[in-house]
């Protein structure tokens, strides 16, 4: 069994899958042509080398319409490829007619697990007793 920075390296070493997260507020009245979208940029990304999934969470709480959409790509450089990509970039220019958006990037360990407050550069590790 791994214990202290060796196991928390082996976390970070041994994932390469990148994710994408994208929210966008969605404008008032365009809802439909919104999912119509999100329905053909997520048809196209499957056609690409390294899609692993797409996953969509829509909050339509209060006055609120946001939607946000969790890209997940095999590795950093497959995410780049679709990100850079002539369809996805024509897409892009079109969802502006209908949302605002938001980028955020991570690779893949981040987003399953966060620090607690005050942990840092500054504290040290657990010990292994705390691993077991």
């Amino acid at each position: 069994m791994l214990r202290g920075p060796e196991w928390i390296e082996s976390l970070e070493t041994n994932s390469e899958e990148a994710t994408l997260v994208v929210r966008r507020k969605i404008k008032p009245g365009r809802e439909r042509e919104y999912e119509d979208w999100l329905e053909r940029i997520t048809q196209r990304a499957r056609g690409f080398p390294g899609f692993k999934g797409a996953t969509t969470l829509f909050s339509r709480e209060g006055d609120s319409n946001i939607s946000y959409v969790i890209w997940r790509f095999a590795s950093q450089r497959t995410l780049e490829n679709w990100k850079n990509s002539q369809e996805r970039l024509k897409l892009i220019d079109e969802v502006e007619d209908y949302a605002s958006q938001h980028f955020a990037e991570t690779t893949a360990m981040e987003t399953w697990f966060a620090l607690p407050p005050g942990w840092g550069p500054s504290l040290p590790l657990p010990n292994g007793r705390w691993l077991s």
